[in-house]
Order: C-alpha cells, then sequence, then structure tokens
C-alpha cells in the first residue's frame, strides 16, 4: 500500500482501528519487556509532549515487576493539570502487524509511572513513522 501525506509518498501503511469498545486513537500493539514473551498492549496514540509513558500494571504484564528497581534512568514529569509524577524508563520492544509483509517493530525507552492511569503511546514513536490519524484508524507511515 502507498499512502500519501504532505507531498511525501509512503509504502508501509500499518492501520490501526480502534480496540472493541474504543474510539480513536486507542489502539492495541505487541509489547515485550526484559522477559521477551510479547503480550497485547491497549494505549492512546498521543505524540504531543511525552516520550511513551505506561501504567505500572503493563509494567507487570512485560515482567517488570519493580518499575523502580534498575531503570535506565529516571525523573519526574508535570502532567498537563500540573501535577508532577515520577517515571523510571526501561527499554521494551513494541510490534506492530497488519498484513503479511506490513510488521513493524520498534525499540524504544518507555517510562512507567504510578501516576499514569492509561498506556500513552508518545512523541518517541516519531523517530521510527509518520502518524496520522483519522476518525476510523491510526495509522503508522513508513518509507
Amino acid at each position: 500500500m502507498v499512502l500519501y501525506q504532505n507531498g511525501h509518498s509512503y509504502r508501509t501503511c500499518i492501520s490501526l482501528p480502534p480496540p472493541m469498545g474504543a474510539d480513536v486513537p486507542m489502539v492495541e500493539v505487541e509489547m515485550a519487556g526484559p522477559s521477551g514473551v510479547f503480550e497485547t498492549v491497549q494505549g492512546k496514540v498521543d505524540t504531543g509532549a511525552f516520550a511513551t509513558m505506561l501504567t505500572f500494571a503493563t509494567a507487570s504484564t512485560l515482567g517488570i515487576v519493580d518499575p523502580a528497581a534498575n531503570p535506565i534512568r529516571g525523573g519526574t514529569a508535570q502532567a498537563a493539570d500540573g501535577a508532577s509524577f515520577t517515571y523510571y524508563v526501561h527499554r521494551v520492544i513494541v510490534s506492530v502487524h497488519n498484513a503479511p509483509g506490513e510488521d513493524l517493530a520498534l525499540v524504544l525507552e518507555a517510562g512507567f509511572a504510578a501516576g499514569v492511569s492509561r498506556n500513552l503511546f508518545g512523541v518517541d514513536w516519531l523517530k521510527y513513522v509518520c502518524v496520522a490519524i483519522d476518525s476510523q484508524r491510526v495509522h503508522l507511515l513508513r518509507d
């Protein structure tokens, strides 16, 4: 499939519909932590200000028992409501499949925070793909 956006041609386009009962820009991807076992993870595509930020429940699903233990790094950030929160960064692998030959794998350093109520797939995705969102799907575009 070839898609044109902003005058650029993209050969790989993976279109993700929202999970059952959810609205765009919610999507499901496969994600693996240190165990290497891929699990389905649901999140909101939000390439605004933050890098990918995931819940502690997702950390547990991915085999990261205690996100505060041995992170790549940690820090504090400020939410839109002004509240500060602490996060811990761990490496994860994101895998997205659309159809045979339309696969995408990303290695991300994702933040995990106790105060995050839902997974946010953030601005760091833009290092790897162009993201286009319409009323029915999230499209991940790549040369």
